[in-house]
């Protein structure tokens, strides 16, 4: 399922700035603690194959958190059936690689790549990150990751791409890919930059 695991230079020093740093994580915890608590709730199930309309709507209503109109998203997630979203889950918990776990979830409606991200990290963290502009600002600042625009909607594409960048650094400091999202969402949140992270060098 995963891609190659080997290191790039800019993942090695990413790795040191987590490591140094790892108060980013309990820093999610007050940026995101809605977050935070569905995490707890859905990851706690032991052996978990799918979920149903009403863990959608959670997910969908933390990770849209900021999205004014929460009636349309309401709206367009229960436009789902509680057997579509049941049989797509399923079918993104149990595929082999990352294209195929994301695209059975955004055939759902009101389900694009950021949310479906979110079911599959929330409920399988140790396979799988979340994907947010905030995260992949981290990643292109420190060189890990292409710069793109934070108005454009992610692709697929683009979530298999994050996946092969953020796995080779969660099994290098021994994280969950999903604890790994939430150091690179607080750091570009708090504002930092690859310069307050990693130590100047002595000549």
């Amino acid at each position: 399922m995963v891609g190659s695991l080997q290191m790039s230079p800019a993942q090695q020093m990413l790795c040191s700035a987590i490591t140094g740093h790892p108060i980013l994580f309990r820093t999610f915890q007050s940026l995101q603690s809605g977050a935070t608590d569905v995490v707890e709730v859905l990851s706690g199930t032991k052996a978990r194959n799918e979920i149903g309309l009403d863990e959608l709507l959670i997910i969908g209503h933390a990770k849209l958190f900021k999205v004014q109109d929460r009636a349309r998203i309401e709206r367009n997630l229960r436009a789902n059936s509680e057997a579509a979203v049941r049989a797509a889950s399923r079918a993104a918990f149990a595929a082999e690689d990352d294209q195929s776990a994301i695209t059975n979830l955004i055939t759902l409606n009101g389900v694009g790549v950021a949310v479906a991200s979110a079911v599959l990290a929330w409920c399988l963290p140790d396979r799988w990150p979340v994907i947010d502009r905030h995260a992949w600002r981290t990643l292109t600042m420190f060189g890990v990751l292409r710069s793109r625009s934070d108005r454009a909607p992610f692709r697929v594409a683009d979530y298999t791409e994050y996946c092969d960048a953020v796995r080779p650094i969660a099994s290098q400091v021994d994280r969950s890919p999903q604890a790994i999202d939430t150091w690179l969402y607080s750091f570009a949140r708090c504002g930092l930059s690859p310069a307050d992270a990693i130590p100047a060098t002595t000549p």
